[in-house]
């Protein structure tokens, strides 16, 4: 499922990680820019979990 979200208010940064099941293959977005094509989502999640957490520890 892909998230929409309004444009980050100012001072306001956000990040959006997605992942979505499309014509038979898992893909991560990372701020609506396509991340990555997983084969199954086990691995789409672990990809998506990873972002995260990079994200996470930059801040």
């Amino acid at each position: 499922m892909i998230e929409h979200l309004p444009p980050p208010t100012r001072g306001c940064e956000r990040t959006s990680i997605s992942v979505a099941l499309r014509r038979g293959v898992w893909q991560v977005l990372l701020n609506r820019v396509f991340y990555g094509d997983y084969l199954n989502q086990q691995d789409a999640l672990a990809a998506a979990r990873g972002l995260a957490t990079a994200r996470s520890e930059m801040s």
